[in-house]
């Protein structure tokens, strides 16, 4: 009875460290090559989720300037994610906008981006 007794406490522990080290938040993506025939930009972007309605968008345009925005969002059928708003914008450089609609799909995030220039901007899961 005490041999079954310390597998069932030790059973416990393992499961509750086990859920309280497993993090959702924060995600990473960043941009990949996705096709060879859509436009791919030349800047290093990414997108961060903090958490379950804010994220951070960044443009890398120069090794010095990073162009950073942050953003809330809300999830929709689960493969949507809706920019609902925005602390700042800039129309010359690719960025959000307003209702801007990002689609998830797997460990991938596909973005339409609508400006001068069209691109659809391929993001992948990053491990760290």
């Amino acid at each position: 009875m005490k041999k079954i007794l310390q597998i069932l406490v030790s059973l416990f522990l393992l499961a509750s460290t086990n859920s309280c080290s497993v993090n959702k938040y924060p995600v990473k993506y960043s941009i990949y090559k996705g096709d060879k025939e859509i436009n791919f930009p030349k800047n290093k972007i990414e997108i961060a989720l903090l958490n379950d309605t804010t994220g951070i968008f960044k443009n890398y345009l120069s090794s010095d300037t990073v162009f950073v925005q942050k953003f809330n969002y809300e999830i929709s059928d689960s493969a949507f994610l809706l920019i609902t708003s925005l602390d700042n914008l800039n129309q010359d450089i690719i960025s959000l906008n307003n209702n801007d609609t990002i689609i998830v799909y797997k460990r991938k995030m596909l973005y339409f981006y609508d400006g001068e220039t069209k691109y659809l901007l391929y993001f992948r899961k990053k491990a760290f």
